[in-house]
């Protein structure tokens, strides 16, 4: 008796299973057929999708969170490379602090724990390319914490992290192509920040409009075409002092433009339309 049950049980399971089967998958499976495994099997042994990575540590020494993209997980090299960095970053960030704590103890000033927060964002997912942004905070037990940006592109075909600016001829060619557009731009930016005339900002001789070579250089792409707009990255003390905080200027890919970008990479690059 127990095994007649046993029988209609797995056979009541075999139908259930058969009625989730398109009559091809049903074909194979009762003529045994090698040749092809039935939908449902394929869809469990199916890869999971690639994931946002993120790291947070916290001690009383410091607290540490890094984050990259999903599209940068999903490239086995690219995410390699990220975690070498995570790696080195933490490293760095652990050893300052264990010093900082040790200066602090030997000079009977308190101690205030470090921090390094560092966030990728994708700027660019083109069928050769990807384009990579960061935002980078810290705090290295000094009078306030500190602003940057990093940036690389991902070259899909040579496998290979390049910075952006290793994709033009040079720097002064690119200076040369943005300067007098970026210039505007920052100008009556600053403008705005210091409740003052453009004029006014240009005659500072302080804080002059800085250089391509003093920036952090990221790619974006809008239409998803091409790299069709650059982005230049000012952290704090570079096109201003610490108060107004960072400038986050776009300028268009133009003619100029790709005439400085290198012949085996024009192709990258598309004007805006």
């Amino acid at each position: 008796m127990f095994r007649i049950g046993a029988l209609l049980i797995a056979a009541l399971g075999l139908a259930v299973a058969m009625l989730t089967l398109s009559q091809d998958d049903v074909s194979h499976f009762l003529a045994g057929s090698p040749e092809s495994e039935p939908v449902a099997v394929q869809k469990l042994a199916s890869p999971p999708e690639p994931k946002e990575r993120e790291v947070s540590v916290e001690s009383e020494l410091y607290s540490f969170d890094y984050v990259y993209p999903a599209q940068a997980a999903a490239i086995p090299e690219l995410g390699e490379l990220l975690e070498r960095k995570i790696v080195q970053d933490k490293a760095r960030v652990e050893a300052e602090a264990t010093e900082s704590r040790k200066d602090a103890k030997a000079n009977g000033f308190p101690f205030q724990p470090h921090y390094f927060d560092l966030g990728w964002r994708t700027s660019a997912d083109l069928p050769g390319w990807l384009g990579l942004q960061a935002a980078v905070q810290t705090y290295g037990g000094g009078a306030h914490p500190n602003h940057d940006f990093d940036s690389l592109v991902w070259d899909r075909r040579t496998g290979k992290a390049h910075a952006p600016l290793e994709l033009f001829v040079s720097a002064e060619a690119l200076d040369r192509a943005v300067h007098q557009r970026y210039c505007a731009a920052l100008d009556k930016e600053r403008a705005e920040r210091r409740d003052q005339s453009v004029e006014q900002v240009r005659k500072d001789g302080m804080w002059e409009c800085p250089g391509v070579s003093e920036l952090v250089i990221a790619l974006e792409s809008s239409g998803g075409k091409g790299f069709d707009k650059i982005v230049l990255l000012a952290a704090p003390y570079i096109a201003g002092p610490y108060v107004e905080g960072s400038y986050v200027t776009e300028v268009a890919v133009d003619g100029p433009v790709l005439a400085a970008v290198r012949p085996e990479y024009r192709e990258a690059f598309r004007k805006p339309r």
